[in-house]
């Protein structure tokens, strides 16, 4: 069995989980992580790490490594993507959300596939046992034709959460792709992350796919809890027999007199739970070793930040978006007001 050497860049809160992931496989072994901080070393030293340095660069150039995971905040992703494929490793898996526009999307995806890398887009919620069922209940037809999609992020903006229930519309709608996009978003409190990112406080945004079927996304302040509704981003699918409903907690199956519900454990509540980054990472591998594509490549990651430019494009035009969209600057900048952006020094020009 072949071994192969893996690092972290960007070991903060999720590079645990990955870090945790790759020490649980028995042919993968976790070498280095590079973070411009020290502030969690000890936490991932007793995971197995032995080198740590400040500069990711350094890191690719003196260990030889196999698997990388970026888990860096969004502004550098395509930036620790790239010297990584031209460092010569053979598989990558970036957090999501990719990049923030899609012109770093694309950078990323030539690199990688000039340098022959294997890239995957961390959607790891594709490998959770209830949205596993969802997939399956579509495809299975019990609900009947869906009717709608439907899928909600309290608290939080599309691009931290809202990219997962994108990825998962698509995830349950195999074989189809949103053609047009309306969208409409509040940015009144110039919202900044941790990272120094610019989020919207509120959206919505409507997808229309080419079968006609259509999904709504609700992120933020617009995405009100139903009294009594646990407080979890949670997506439905509707059809003319039932409902499905899927969350990190469970999932409920609604059909007439039937009411299904499975309980299950939060991977992000337990912290010794990684299977999820487990499964991702040992496809990854198989990729490599089959000459093949991820389920959640390079294209499936950047499906969903066309789609969340698409609903900020339309906010800003105030106009219906079809789909493809041309790649340009995130158009969630041209709504910040004035000229000073904060992130600007972040922002890598490609």
């Amino acid at each position: 069995m072949k071994k192969y050497r893996a690092g972290i860049i960007g070991c903060g809160g999720i590079g645990l989980k990955h870090a945790s992931a790759y020490a649980q496989i028995t042919n993968v072994e976790l070498v280095a992580g590079a973070d411009p901080s020290d502030r969690r070393e000890a936490e991932y030293r007793q995971i197995g790490i032995k080198s740590f340095y400040r500069d990711a660069s350094k890191m690719l150039a003196q260990e030889g490594l196999d698997l990388v995971s970026v888990c860096t905040g969004p502004s550098v992703h395509a930036q620790m993507t790239i010297i990584a494929a031209k460092a010569g490793v053979k598989g990558i898996i970036c957090e999501k959300p990719m990049a923030p526009d899609l012109i770093q999307c694309d950078a990323m995806i030539e690199a990688c596939k000039l340098n022959r890398v294997k890239l995957a887009v961390g959607h790891q919620r594709r490998y959770g046992k209830q949205y596993a069922k969802g997939r399956e209940v579509v495809a299975s037809g019990v609900l009947g034709e869906p009717l709608l999609l439907w899928a909600m992020t309290p608290g939080s903006d599309v691009m931290t959460w809202g990219v997962h229930w994108i990825d998962m519309f698509h995830f349950f709608m195999q074989g189809y792709k949103v053609i047009s996009v309306m969208g409409q978003v509040d940015v009144e409190r110039q919202t900044l992350t941790g990272h120094k990112d610019f989020v919207e406080d509120a959206l919505l945004g409507h997808l229309m796919f080419d079968n006609k079927i259509r999904a709504i996304l609700e992120c933020g302040d617009l995405a009100q809890l139903e009294p009594g509704f646990p407080a979890h981003a949670t997506i439905r699918i509707y059809g003319p027999s039932g409902r499905f409903e899927a969350n990190d907690i469970g999932y409920t199956l609604s059909m007439g007199n039937l009411y299904e519900y499975v309980p299950v454990e939060s991977p992000f509540e337990q912290k010794d739970d990684v299977q999820m980054w487990v499964d991702e990472i040992k496809e990854l591998i198989g990729c490599i070793e089959q000459d093949r594509e991820h389920q959640s490549d390079g294209y499936a990651g950047r499906t969903t930040i066309e789609i969340a430019n698409a609903i900020w494009e339309s906010a800003r035009s105030r106009r219906l978006i079809k789909l493809p969209l041309e790649p340009v600057e995130s158009p969630l900048y041209a709504l910040w007001k004035g000229n000073d952006r904060p992130w600007n020094k972040t922002i890598m020009k490609l």
